[in-house]
């Protein structure tokens, strides 16, 4: 399953521990971590996330999707999950001059994460 998260690893694996561990690494306390993970709008963002995902997979709703997607953009312009899932959505419905751009944002995420699997994936994307 593509990424989901904004490290880099699978949405399905996004679960509460996770994410604790990644905000401790991004924050410098673990008070900052805790009422950023406590955050309205990161279980907002999850939620979303798992909609347009459904949509995606057991739906194959691309335009409902996708639309999904852009709502977590326009929260959180760099979420790693929806950039990628988006740029996948719009590649499946056949729109790839739009698909491009959020692949090169995805291949900086990528690269910056160290995710070889993803950065294969855009390089593909890409060519």
């Amino acid at each position: 399953m593509p990424p989901g998260t904004r490290k880099g690893r699978d949405f399905a694996c996004g679960s509460p521990v996770q994410r604790l561990a990644d905000a401790i690494q991004d924050t410098t306390t673990l008070g900052t971590a805790r009422r950023r993970l406590a955050s309205p709008d990161t279980a907002s963002q999850d939620a979303m996330m798992a909609a347009g995902l459904s949509l995606v997979f057991s739906k194959g709703d691309f335009p409902a999707a996708a639309a999904q997607f852009r709502s977590v953009l326009e929260r959180n312009p760099t979420h790693y999950g929806a950039t990628y899932q988006l740029a996948a959505v719009l590649d499946r419905m056949g729109q790839p001059a739009q698909a491009r751009p959020l692949w090169v944002k995805v291949l900086g995420m990528a690269t910056t994460y160290r995710d070889d699997k993803t950065i294969q994936v855009a390089r593909d994307r890409l060519r």
